[in-house]
């Protein structure tokens, strides 16, 4: 048995080099594509998860208080 599986061995072994390499070549690809993003701004997600958040809060508060205004005019009528 050990006879039979030598000579498919540089070849399983060269198959799975190749399968690591493209593996690694896609990883760095998007490495290369999110740092890239980052660098043009606007791309919180990734380089600060935290602040990703904080425009979402600033928006939902600003509703918030626009929603108080209309409902203190309508009381005021």
């Amino acid at each position: 048995e050990e006879a039979e599986r030598l000579p498919d061995e540089p070849a399983e072994q060269a198959h799975e080099l190749a399968s690591t390499v493209d593996a690694t070549n896609r990883l760095q690809d998007k490495l290369n594509r999110d740092k890239e993003a980052a660098q043009r701004g606007g791309e919180t997600t990734r380089t600060d998860p935290a602040q990703q958040h904080i425009p979402r809060l600033e928006e939902l508060e600003r509703e918030e208080l626009e929603r108080r205004e209309r409902d203190r005019d309508d009381r005021d009528r």
